[in-house]
């Protein structure tokens, strides 16, 4: 005999599921004590915006299936935040949510809604189980979903009594294993690859746009790295995608921030999208942000991302890897090189859009500003660690100042641009990868949706570094609002001062205040050697990247 929590687990085992996260509540008791029973981590936090938020940056992390467990009603709800990052990011997520017992359904069981039905408008999937035999189908179905291109969230509601139900062996189907990777596609036809091949030969200024679907096709930053050495074009990523190719003569930076991005996209006669969605980012492919006569190649493993936002000239689908492979290593029609003549022009370009910020200001006698402490991490950002960006405006500085610095190991919001998700980010990126330190950078606003999962952090023994800037304002709303309205005009943007060293330290972490970036810097590096989850408090000014 097997519970269906246990049922539930198996299942997830089958599927590749190494932990959940969860927060406790109503019909999930037997869910969390069939996990205890049964091995299966699970890393509870406060709140389940941050349980969900921790599952979701785990899979955009590692490229796996992320779990987040959460009760019915408003926890329902507030777990839908993971599933919003999902659905902008493509990135695979499987909530289950817990119910009331299915013998009171349609009688006003207690928090008793149709949950299915309002994740659906987030999800790839959504199911409500009903019978507790049936529950691993429903987990390797959502799983698969989740993971098939485009990857996204699918959402479970499962009742208690069907969790709880005790099973004969016999009566359970068998189900193949999974191993809860995204699906990363093939190749398209020979046709199509040559017609890219001629559009990519007939262009003079081409240029590879790098979307976060890349990711989930392993070493295609190599080959990416090859097509534009081959080609002689410049490389940009989509601001929040975590699009990372190697620091290279080809990168100039993130395009789509509010602070603006060198003038090579509308220069640009053909553009190679891979991985990439048609957005708010690249201007939604219109003039005047893109020329009128470019054209465009899509690479993606979605058929219905090809057609995403508007059409295009050539789209290949399939995974990225192998399709850039497929047009290096075409038997006849060969992809011709060309000058540098495009590439020097787009390289000017970057270097003279950022230059307005690299300008030497080691003038602190007016406090720190977020320009100071992204020069402050430059040199520790470097090193093989993992590094989140949370917040607004400091984020703002960090990728217009720090984009050459970027490593694998970064993870941003992602493109719904929420903020709060830094915390739970943190902590997923020490389940990932715990042998590696782990930085988060965040500002006063943003921290405080999650501030309480220092504890769940400090209890769970998954340790990092968090700086926070803290300007006593939502920063990059006031540097909005003083353009607009000038510097007395800023409604409903200002904070209070808080102790952050003191709620660090009250919840069981290490606290710090520092107030240069030589002290940044230094408390930094010795925080990232410890193995205490230590709190990094700067107070700084407020100064968005526009107003210098």
């Amino acid at each position: 005999m097997i519970t269906g929590g246990a049922l539930l687990v198996r299942s997830l085992r089958e599927c590749g599921v190494q932990f959940m996260a969860a927060v406790c509540g109503n019909g999930l008791n037997p869910v969390l004590e069939a996990c205890s029973r049964n091995q299966m981590r699970v890393v509870d936090t406060r709140a389940e915006d941050s349980a969900s938020y921790l599952a979701e940056a785990y899979s955009r992390l590692t490229g796996r299936i992320g779990v987040v467990a959460s009760s019915s009603g408003i926890a329902h709800i507030n777990a839908m935040a993971g599933l919003m990052n999902s659905y902008f990011d493509g990135s695979p997520l499987l909530l289950i949510t817990g119910e009331s017992t299915s013998m009171e359904t349609d009688f006003g069981k207690f928090q008793e809604f149709d949950h299915t039905n309002i994740a659906s408008s987030l999800c790839k999937y959504s199911r409500r189980v009903t019978r507790a035999e049936d529950i691993g189908f429903y987990v390797h179905e959502a799983i698969r979903i989740a993971t098939s291109p485009r990857p996204g969230p699918v959402q479970l509601s499962i009742p208690a009594d069907l969790t709880a139900a005790l099973l004969d062996e016999d009566e359970i189907p068998k189900l193949p294993s999974l191993d809860g990777h995204v699906f990363r596609g093939g190749l398209p036809d020979e046709r199509s690859i040559t017609a890219a091949i001629d559009v990519v030969n007939s262009s003079r200024k081409p240029l590879i746009i790098v979307g976060g679907g890349v990711l989930h096709s392993s070493g295609s930053g190599e080959q990416i790295v090859a097509l534009a050495d081959l080609i002689r074009a410049p490389i940009t990523s989509l601001i929040w995608d975590r699009a990372i190719i190697p620091d290279n003569d080809f990168s100039v930076g993130v395009i789509g921030a509010a602070t603006g991005q060198p003038d090579v996209l509308a220069q640009s006669d053909l553009v190679i999208l891979i991985g990439g969605r048609i957005d708010y980012r690249m201007g939604y492919g219109r003039p005047p942000t893109l020329s009128t006569n470019a054209k465009m190649i899509r690479i993606d493993p979605d058929s219905d991302e090809l057609r995403q936002g508007m059409l295009t000239d050539i789209g290949l689908l399939g995974d990225p890897k192998l399709v850039v492979q497929a047009m290096l290593d075409h038997p006849t029609d060969k992809l011709v090189s060309r000058t540098d003549d495009w590439l020097i022009e787009a390289r000017r370009a970057d270097t003279a859009f950022r230059d307005q910020w690299r300008r030497p200001n080691n003038d602190q006698s007016d406090g720190m500003t977020g320009k100071h402490v992204a020069e402050a991490i430059a040199p520790i950002i470097q090193r093989d660690i993992n590094f989140l960006i949370d917040g607004g405006n400091i984020g703002q500085w960090v990728h217009q100042l720090l984009i050459r610095y970027y490593s694998q190991g970064l993870l941003t919001c992602g493109a719904s641009g929420v903020v709060g998700w830094g915390i739970p980010g943190a902590m997923a990126a020490k389940i990932a990868y715990p042998d590696k330190p782990t930085l988060l950078l965040t500002g006063d606003g943003a921290i405080h949706f999650a501030l309480s999962d220092i504890e769940s952090a400090v209890r769970q023994d998954l340790p990092f570094v968090v700086i926070v800037a803290d300007d006593s304002a939502w920063g990059i709303v006031v540097t909005e609002q003083r353009a607009a309205y000038g510097h007395d005009g800023l409604p409903s943007s200002r904070i209070g001062p808080v102790d952050y060293v003191a709620i660090a330290e009250g919840f069981g972490a290490r606290g710090i205040r520092v107030e240069t970036a030589g002290a940044l810097r230094d408390a930094t590096i010795d925080a990232l050697n410890s193995k205490v989850c230590t709190l990094i408090h700067i107070p700084i000014a407020i100064s968005g990247p526009n107003e210098h």
